[in-house]
């Protein structure tokens, strides 16, 4: 039969000076009602029987232990309840003496395993070894497939050119191939003739002179000829276009050139042939001369131009009296002035010779060079 005993609520044992010690036959409970309460022991508590607890049993200074009874059965498992909340950890108490050891019981169940540690810091290495003996080479492996060719590198840069060899004799000419057949011959042109005083005209239509026209007598044209190239008079032949009876009109030239005829050691009466040119180069001068123009067509209304270079000598001289085809004529000075030669100079006399009325009359101008 067990036996209840039931403290009052409140009821405290303080200072460790009682002791409260129930045997197997009693059990202990805090409540009005012997149900429900709380149990709070400041000092020490021994239960040698059973101690029922529907409430939270609370040390400040120790364990709570006891004599270990006797495994009973296993009654049978509840429904597991849901889980409350946890509550405050107290503080530890004192550690009780330790009981006698009780009876192994059963071996739980396997708790879950808690999570892996943290690693520990390495050991020091430890000293090397000796190194052992060599092994015997082995056999050479077989050789590896050929990889693939690499990208072409840059190309150098070109090499200096070499000396360039002598060169080869001149082979032997060969042999002349024959000669061709000759072409067939072109039509033969209109020949062209004309009498002295007749008039008419000659018509070209698109036609061209590749070779050599010569007129033995006169052409007259009264209207345009154009020439490709050149109008060469035959040797020693007066040439002009037009005449001194007949004038052309105006003439257009791109370029225009003279010849130009030298004298040396002029002195007295020296001859100037027109129909030779307008330009004379004099040097070695002797002294002051009569330039005589011949062959100076005697036309009225017309005017000739002629040039006197004069290569000086240390004694400068000059022409001071002029004639037309053997008739002399005043020269007429620029400013009313005659010249006076410079020694070691390059000159120049120039005559503008006038026709008018059949009467000579020429103008002269004299300038000095270098």
């Amino acid at each position: 039969m067990a036996f209840n005993y039931i403290f009052p609520v409140n009821y405290t044992l303080s200072n460790n000076t009682s002791t409260i010690s129930l045997n197997a036959a009693y059990n202990l409970y805090v409540s009005n009602t012997g149900a429900t309460g709380a149990l709070i022991v400041d000092g020490g508590v021994r239960i040698g029987g059973n101690l029922h607890v529907q409430g939270t049993i609370s040390t400040s200074q120790g364990f709570i232990y006891g004599p270990t009874g006797s495994t009973g059965p296993a009654g049978y498992v509840g429904s597991d309840g849901s889980t409350g909340p946890t509550g405050l950890q107290g503080s530890n108490g004192s550690a009780g003496e330790t009981g006698p050891t009780g009876s192994t019981g059963p071996a739980g169940s396997q708790g879950v395993t808690g999570p892996t540690g943290l690693q520990g810091s390495n050991g020091s290495a430890g000293e090397t070894g000796p190194t052992g003996i060599q092994g015997v080479t082995g056999a050479t492996g077989a050789t590896g497939a050929a990889g693939e060719t690499g990208p072409t590198g840059i190309q150098g840069v070109t090499g200096v050119t070499g000396v360039t060899g002598a060169t080869g004799a001149t082979g032997a000419t060969g042999t002349a191939g024959a000669t061709g057949p000759t072409g067939i011959q072109g039509v033969t042109g209109p020949i062209i003739s004309a009498s002295t005083g007749g008039t008419g005209s000659v018509l070209l239509y698109n036609q061209s002179i590749s070779g050599n026209y010569f007129a033995a007598s006169t052409l007259t044209v009264t209207d345009t000829i154009n020439f490709g190239l050149n109008m060469v008079p035959t040797a020693a032949a007066t040439y002009g276009l037009g005449s001194v009876t007949n004038v052309l009109g105006p003439s257009y030239f791109a370029q225009t050139g003279e010849s130009i005829s030298t004298i040396t050691g002029a002195t007295g009466i020296v001859t100037h042939n027109w129909n030779t040119t307008a330009n004379w180069f004099h040097s070695s001068i002797a002294s002051n001369f009569t330039t005589n123009f011949t062959n100076v067509p005697n036309t009225t209304n017309r005017v000739y131009v002629m040039n006197l270079i004069l290569n000086q000598g240390a004694t400068p001289y000059y022409t001071s009296t002029a004639q037309i085809n053997g008739s002399t004529t005043t020269i007429n000075w620029f400013n009313n002035t005659i010249p006076t030669p410079v020694a070691n100079k390059k000159e120049i006399e120039t005559l503008t010779v006038i026709n008018t009325a059949s009467a000579w009359t020429i103008f002269g101008q004299y300038t000095s060079f270098g």
